[in-house]
């Protein structure tokens, strides 16, 4: 049997990630989620979804709170452009692992109010350090 290495799963590209150049510089994204998706696309809206659920959340997701999610945008239990929001759970999972990719979220376990938990959290630090890897190699590259 064959082991991934865990270095080329950690440098795969980014399913889905697109960056408007005009975009950005004219300011014009309405929320953070379309900064990474394009505007009008179903990873677009799942993400905008998603990342209002962790702020409900307080920055904190158990595997059965993502899959209970998956299942709400599957069954069109969210509503986009007043019509009711349908998506592959498939989909919700591939936007979560491009969120993990990126640093935006971790699984660990921290303290929430007095319990201990475990489950995925919103990062800060980690999310940091890699936006500042991209800009240093990105200066590297072209400086």
């Amino acid at each position: 049997m064959i082991q991934k290495s865990a270095t080329k799963s950690a440098h795969r590209t980014l399913r889905g990630i697109h960056f408007d150049k005009e975009a950005l510089a004219s300011n014009s994204y309405p929320d953070f989620a379309s900064i990474i998706y394009p505007a009008n696309t179903k990873q677009r809206i799942i993400l905008h979804f998603l990342l209002e659920e962790l702020k409900e959340k307080r920055g904190h997701f158990s595997k059965h709170a993502l899959n209970s999610f998956a299942t709400k945008i599957r069954n069109g239990s969210f509503m986009w452009k007043n019509k009711p929001f349908t998506a592959s759970r498939r989909l919700v999972y591939y936007v979560w692992r491009d969120m993990l990719q990126m640093g935006m979220v971790s699984w660990g376990k921290r303290y929430v109010g007095d319990s201990l938990k475990e489950g995925f959290f919103v990062e800060f630090d980690e999310f940091r350090k890699n936006l500042v890897k991209i800009s240093d190699q990105w200066e590297k590259e072209f400086a």
